[in-house]
């Protein structure tokens, strides 16, 4: 399993729920240590940080769409 194949990451999701380790609202919002990452140093980032956008991978529509917000 590739780490960072969002196929396989479906998958090992779809499993977790199937087998009652998680739930799908488990997955709404992000974790403790997402948010944590995402609060940044402004002097590092003056115009803030634009970084990773989360999504609930089981929820997210199956075609990705590339916006210029995500270059």
């Amino acid at each position: 399993m590739k780490a960072l194949d969002l196929s396989s990451t479906r998958l090992a999701l779809r499993r977790m729920l199937e087998n009652g380790l998680i739930t799908l609202e488990n997955l709404d919002e992000p974790s403790p240590g997402f948010a944590k990452n995402m609060r940044v140093d402004l002097r590092t980032f003056p115009k803030g940080y634009r970084g990773v956008r989360f999504v609930n991978l089981l929820r997210e529509d199956a075609s990705q769409q590339i916006s210029p917000e995500d270059f």
